[in-house]
């Protein structure tokens, strides 16, 4: 930043030093500068709206994941966490639909197979959200959330057995 302040590869790195700091507030800024530089990479405002989101601003984060969207529709990540941002606020028809936005894209996903279990075992559709569940776990064994939500699905039907099973997994 020194040498080049006004690039945007310079300000994204120093968003994700400042992440990786937990400095979200300085993530936060230095994303929001490298998108004003750059118009075009979707990633910085994903990254923007993580930073927001983890800062406690989850309208602002939509903005955001909205804006990585305008720049890239078939960025997955971008879909997956407009998603999980409007189950957070309650949304969840919207949740929903951005959740399948990111399964047409890559129905393999296994953080967008999680996000729609989610959404469904929060919906108290049970069942549904262990198939969900169970097919994250198939593309991604090691995904702990996945396993520990299993182990609240199969706790919510009544089997503590299955349950215990994946908080041991967790």
């Amino acid at each position: 930043l020194k040498y080049a302040p006004a690039s945007p590869q310079a300000l994204e790195l120093r968003g994700d030093v400042a992440e990786i700091k937990g400095d979200h507030e300085l993530a936060a800024a230095s994303y929001a500068r490298a998108q004003r530089v750059d118009a075009e990479r979707a990633s910085i405002p994903l990254k923007y709206g993580n930073a927001l989101n983890r800062r406690g601003e989850p309208h602002r984060a939509l903005d955001a994941y909205q804006e990585a969207l305008r720049r890239d529709s078939g960025m997955c990540e971008a879909h997956i966490n407009t998603a999980a941002t409007l189950q957070e606020l309650g949304r969840l028809a919207a949740a929903s639909q951005a959740i399948r936005q990111a399964l047409r894209l890559q129905p393999d996903h296994p953080q967008a197979l999680f996000t729609q279990a989610n959404l469904l075992l929060e919906s108290g559709r049970c069942d549904e959200a262990i198939q969900w569940y169970q097919k994250a776990l198939a593309v991604d064994p090691r995904h702990a959330a996945a396993w520990l939500h299993l182990g609240h699905a199969w706790k919510q039907r009544g089997l503590l057995k299955k349950a215990v099973e994946a908080y041991r997994q967790a």
